[in-house]
């Protein structure tokens, strides 16, 4: 499995926000990052570029056109 960066603070933020409790927010990103099957795709230029497109074509909100973006960069199925 692979994800954008923006899943972990997406991740922390919801947590965060439905517990109060930021300790445990941070918890579950340390548990998130030691995970071997997950990989943390960077967002570079190119692929910033590519979610804005796909965002303005499907009319996405932003963090989603990331997850869409980086599964057509790696040529991988989008699972959601």
């Amino acid at each position: 499995m692979v994800a954008p960066m923006i899943l972990l603070p997406e991740v922390s933020g919801a947590i965060s926000r439905q517990t109060t409790r930021p300790n445990l927010a941070q918890q579950a990103i340390r548990q998130i990052t030691r995970l071997w099957s997950l990989g943390i795709v960077s967002t570079d230029r190119w692929l910033g570029r590519l979610a804005a497109e796909v965002a303005s074509d499907l009319g996405l909100r932003g963090a989603d056109a990331l997850y869409v973006a980086t599964a057509h960069r790696l040529n991988l199925p989008l699972i959601t």
